[in-house]
């Protein structure tokens, strides 16, 4: 039908004799001038209409929080030329009312205040604001009900939670750092004396193979909208290094042995561990201490005892020890 139609119009201006071409020129500019007579007559006549207006509140009760409103949009019904109509809704956006609290008078009732706004009393504030013409008939709901709750601030620490993965070979080297690491939480006091720590959330990071530095601010849900954070943003750094398996042979020490002289096989075992390459060449065999406990000796079971790990060095991980249990013989 697309192609049709074209074919129809490159038809009427190139196969058609000069008249039709005349004719059908002077429709359209009839057709064009018709349109914009009967847009002028829309325009200029009056409409009766509701328009949705958002609502904002400035100059809260000194040390109150806003917790509650009962309603934060006002449904304006109003009589208003087509064009100003045309203006509002589809050329510029419609801005938020905003309320100042200044004088309102809130009641106290179990640790909450309440207070109330007619926005009737407004009328000539939204006309303003809005820069409205015609005349508002209703305004709807007829009353907004506040509650306020006594507010206070307190720093706390800054944690997230992270769902990191890396290339092959690389890990996460030490603790995840932020900055700053707290932040001044301002909201209900209840709230605020409820928290240990803030979130930032969830944080994904894949194939990590260095260091990362990220920003994130704190996230808004129904639970964490009262509060304000100051400052908003953290800085995070997730510590990246490459890491290799090694293993270090390691004496066994008896502990506990009561006056009896046990005699292990082997008295050696080997730990198995992943560190970073760069803290390869700190290790030494000293730093390990491996350890049999001859007071949980069994003799009724396998004749063997476990072996634990007293000591070893903080900055690699233990995959394995081998044996995990010596043999063991009571010599008298």
């Amino acid at each position: 039908m697309k192609i049709r139609f074209i074919d129809f119009i490159r038809s009427a201006f190139v196969k058609r004799d000069e008249k039709f071409r005349q004719k059908l020129s002077i429709f359209l500019i009839c057709l064009f001038i018709s349109v914009i007579i009967w847009f002028t007559i829309k325009m200029s006549d009056e409409y009766d209409t509701v328009i949705e207006i958002p609502v904002t509140f400035t100059h809260l009760p000194k040390n109150k929080v806003l917790t509650f409103v009962s309603d934060s949009v006002l449904q304006v019904e109003i009589i208003e030329k087509g064009s100003n109509l045309f203006r509002m809704l589809y050329v510029e956006e419609i801005d938020p009312v905003s309320i100042s609290l200044r004088f309102l008078p809130v009641y106290p009732k179990g640790g909450v205040y309440y207070g109330m706004i007619t926005p009737a009393l407004l009328l000539n504030e939204i006309e303003r604001e809005q820069n409205m013409l015609g005349k508002i008939i209703s305004i709807s709901p007829d009353t907004i009900y506040l509650s306020f709750e006594p507010e206070k601030s307190r720093k706390v620490p800054v944690n997230a939670n992270f769902d990191l993965s890396f290339e092959k070979q690389f890990m996460r080297y030490g603790a995840i750092n932020f900055s700053p690491d707290c932040v001044t939480i301002k909201g209900p006091q209840a709230m605020v004396e409820g928290l240990d720590s803030v979130s930032l959330g969830e944080i994904r990071l894949e194939k990590l193979n260095q260091n990362y530095t990220g920003e994130k601010k704190f996230p808004s849900d129904s639970m964490t909208r009262l509060l304000s954070y100051n400052p908003d943003v953290v800085t995070y750094t997730v510590p990246v290094e490459k890491f290799t398996e090694a293993e270090m042979e390691v004496p066994v020490k008896l502990i506990n042995n009561q006056g009896i002289k046990v005699k292990v096989f082997p008295d050696k075992v080997k730990v198995l561990y992943t560190i970073a390459l760069k803290d390869y060449s700190k290790i030494e065999p000293g730093m390990f201490v491996a350890e049999a406990d001859l007071s949980a000796l069994d003799l009724a079971a396998d004749g063997k005892i476990k072996i634990d790990l007293e000591s070893f060095p903080i900055n690699i991980r233990i995959n394995k020890i081998v044996p995990e249990k010596v043999e063991f013989i009571i010599i008298k």
